[in-house]
């Protein structure tokens, strides 16, 4: 449970790095190996796979981002937030159709509880 914690905080770290660096390519670094690291140690959080998607959305790399949720996939299909935060890149990247079919996954997901999407859904973005 420690490493979970552990990793959640290097993804929070990297976040914070990324919110107040106005781009500055060290912090931008910085962002992205923390980012990993906190893969590394907690990948079944759909948290650290936002935040890690976020390094790359902050470069203005889009598809970069949809690319880290899609090397994801495969641990985090079961999580509303996940589907939530694609949903969100997939619209951004203009590709409305993909969007909503990411969508109403969170929402199958989400099952009982769809209002609990709300919580999940990307506050920054």
């Amino acid at each position: 449970m420690e490493g979970n914690s552990d990793g959640l905080t290097l993804a929070r770290q990297a976040q914070a790095l990324l919110r107040n660096a106005e781009n500055a390519p060290e912090a931008q670094a910085k962002a992205e190996r923390l980012s990993r690291q906190a893969i590394e140690m907690f990948p079944e959080e759909p948290e650290v796979w936002k935040i890690f998607a976020e390094v790359f959305q902050n470069r203005g790399d889009l598809n970069g981002a949809l690319s880290v949720l899609n090397g994801a996939a495969p641990c985090m299909a079961e999580h509303p937030a996940w589907w939530m935060i694609k949903a969100h890149l997939l619209q951004r990247n203009q590709q409305a159709e993909e969007a909503l079919a990411a969508l109403s996954k969170a929402i199958q997901w989400a099952g009982s509880n769809p209002t609990g999407l709300l919580a999940s859904a990307p506050r920054r973005w």
